[in-house]
């Protein structure tokens, strides 16, 4: 199945491949009792029919509603904004140092970080810029 029916079900991205075309269908699917959730983290998902058909959109900030942000407006009883979570050992920043920026870091695997961000261009280009970028494996 799908979706598990009289349940909370969370849709993710990558996951929209798999499912009928048709939110409707979906909504239908969850039946009566359940809540078909879409988290807008991709643009792979048809957020405004996903409003439509009366599902509930989920995202980290507004702007991932992107071109559904008419949707989202007309509904925001069902789009909802989680903020990200605090970053554990977190340093705040010393404001004598201003507004420059002299070091950025990608803190994770290596093979989630967009392929843009891995060309040797993005790093010359922030170099030119007097920044210097790392990447910090997590794992």
């Amino acid at each position: 199945e799908v979706v598990v029916p009289d349940c909370v079900n969370v849709l993710c991205g990558f996951a929209g491949s798999y499912l009928p075309g048709d939110p409707t269908k979906l909504a239908d699917a969850c039946g009566a009792g359940a809540a078909l959730v879409a988290l807008a983290d991709s643009g792979k998902l048809n957020v405004g029919a996903l409003l439509k058909a009366g599902l509930h959109v989920l995202a980290q900030n507004p702007r991932q509603f992107g071109n559904a942000a008419a949707a989202a407006a007309a509904h925001p009883d069902r789009c909802h904004c989680l903020p990200m979570f605090p970053q554990q050992g977190l340093r705040a920043r010393d404001s004598n140092r201003g507004d420059r920026v002299e070091r950025a870091v990608f803190v994770g695997c290596r093979h989630q970080l967009c392929r843009e961000l891995q060309l040797p261009a993005f790093a010359a280009r922030l170099e030119a810029l007097g920044v210097a970028f790392d990447v910090v494996h997590k794992g």
